[in-house]
Formats: C-alpha cells, sequence, structure tokens
C-alpha cells in the first residue's frame, strides 16, 4: 500500500504540535509498565507491546514480511513496527509472495520525527477539528453509486475520504476507499487510518480490507475499532 495516513496529515500534525510536542525525559520504558503479555517493540524510547488477535499472524519477524513491509513505509518515511497478516493470506503470501496482494491486514507504525515527543492532552481533538474543516468527505452512499457505474475515481496516491471519527479519546480513526491495481488485477481496498496516543506517544495503524459489498464498511470499522481498544489498552 503506497498511501497512509501520515502522508495526509504530516502538516497538521507539526501545526497543531508546534512547540507543544516536547522531547520526554526519563519515561519508563519498561520497570513502570505492565508487562506484556505478547510482542514488544521499540519506537523511540518506548515499547509498543503488540495485541494478540484471533484469526491473524503479527509476522514482522518474517523477512518477506518485513521486507514488503519495509518497502512501503520508506516511501512514506516511516518506521514500521508490526504487521498483521490473516492466516489465509499468510500461508498464501508464503506461498506466492510476489504475487500475493495484501489485502486484508494490518500495520502498526511511527513517524520518525515523533520519536519521544509527549503529545498534548487534546492533540486528537484538534486534528479531527482540523481535519473536518480542510477535507472534502465523499459520502458512502455517494461512493456506492460511484462503485455501481464502473469505477470510484479515486486511486491509492489520491484516495476518497469517507468518514472521520472517534471511536475513543486515545484514537482518531479516518476511513478511506480507493481503486487499485496489482499485477493487472483490479480491485478496490478500503481501509481505516488510525492515529492513536500510547504511552503519551503517537502512534499509527492502518487496517485494510478488499472492497466486495457494500458491508465491508461497517465490518471493518468494528474490526478495527476493537483492534485499537486492545492496543490501547496493552499500552496506557
Amino acid at each position: 500500500m503506497s498511501f497512509d495516513i501520515s502522508k495526509v496529515i504530516l502538516g497538521i500534525l507539526f501545526f497543531v504540535l508546534g512547540c507543544n510536542a516536547n522531547s520526554a525525559k526519563n519515561y519508563s520504558t519498561n520497570a513502570e509498565q505492565n508487562e506484556c503479555p505478547t510482542v514488544e517493540r521499540n519506537f523511540g524510547d518506548v515499547l509498543i507491546c503488540l495485541p494478540k488477535i484471533n484469526g491473524y499472524l503479527e509476522c514482522l519477524e518474517d523477512s518477506l514480511v518485513r521486507e514488503r513491509a519495509n518497502e512501503e513505509m520508506e516511501l512514506l518515511g516511516d518506521e514500521i513496527i508490526g504487521v498483521y497478516l490473516n492466516n489465509g493470506l499468510y500461508a498464501k503470501f508464503k506461498n506466492s509472495p510476489e504475487s500475493t496482494f495484501w489485502d486484508e491486514h494490518i500495520k502498526i507504525y511511527g513517524h520518525p520525527p515523533m520519536r519521544n515527543k509527549d503529545i498534548p492532552s487534546n492533540f486528537l481533538d484538534k486534528i479531527e477539528s482540523k481535519l473536518r474543516k480542510d477535507s472534502e468527505i465523499v459520502p458512502w452512499a455517494v461512493a456506492i453509486d460511484k462503485i455501481n457505474k464502473g469505477k470510484i475515481g479515486f486511486n491509492i496516491g489520491k484516495p476518497a475520504l469517507i468518514e472521520i471519527y472517534q471511536p475513543s479519546d486515545k484514537v482518531i480513526s479516518i476511513v478511506y476507499l480507493a481503486d487499485y491495481d496489482f499485477l493487472g488485477r483490479p480491485g478496490k481496498i478500503l481501509w481505516i487510518a488510525n492515529m492513536c496516543i500510547l504511552k503519551n506517544r503517537l502512534i499509527y495503524f492502518g487496517y485494510y480490507m478488499e472492497f466486495d459489498n457494500a458491508n465491508v464498511k461497517n465490518i471493518l470499522k468494528q474490526k478495527s475499532d476493537e483492534f485499537g481498544k486492545e492496543l490501547v489498552r496493552l499500552n496506557n
């Protein structure tokens, strides 16, 4: 996936944070935090505990998965923290990595300039306000109508922004939809780009699903919200 939330909101991020994002001092990464029951990975001065999700494998340690994830993140200048593929997709990818499109998957990542930066408590509220003010939102009914008539006319580099919402005070979620073409196979991908405040740091995760019917948005939102809830629980 060659597009993600950090590319859209980088300017907004620095506008909102301004001089409020200060380098953190004496932030505990282990002793004062609850022990992680799964896998932990560093982002700057903190350890991010990764959730265990039924039906998915967290597989960043797989060299083939890491290679593809790093290729995508390098285009955006982001740092990958975790990758989840559903069990069927992982098996398919291992068997044929070059020809397998990553449809249903999750990526957790951070933006390097935000390492070791404290995030103001009102940050997500300001981001939501700025996004709503400056973004053109395509209503879901309009997007479905476009799909029924053929293509939606939005590509991965410039997707349709469908919805902005906050499932909790620690997460803001942006729903995107776009056409794609993978090795000559066209399709449509729906994803939710999420910004989270974890251990007082800004962390992103994207939850992706291939579009196959109009109900997929509700399914994706439920899955993304549940994942975000568990991610926050483990890291706050």
